[in-house]
């Protein structure tokens, strides 16, 4: 898989996750389980956990930025 392709990949996924965790959290706050002690606190503040989803998004995005400037690197040494 081209380094392009694999990185419109991962974002489509980091994507998918992203929403399918803000679904399960209104899943939880709209029909709480029986849920282990200060699970609910986490869930009561949507944008907090907006906040820290973009934040890891930000970082994975910086990290693959990076693997994808070692990659092209790496093909240049390389030769291709």
């Amino acid at each position: 898989m081209a380094s392009a392709e694999l990185a419109e990949t991962i974002m489509r996924l980091s994507e998918e996750a992203l929403h399918d965790l803000q679904r399960q959290s209104r899943e939880l706050v709209e029909d709480p389980p029986i849920a282990p002690e200060g699970v609910m606190d986490i869930v009561q503040d949507p944008k907090a956990i907006k906040r820290q989803l973009q934040h890891m998004q930000n970082g994975f995005q910086r990290a693959l930025d990076d693997s994808l400037a070692l990659l092209d690197d790496l093909r240049r040494t390389m030769g291709r």
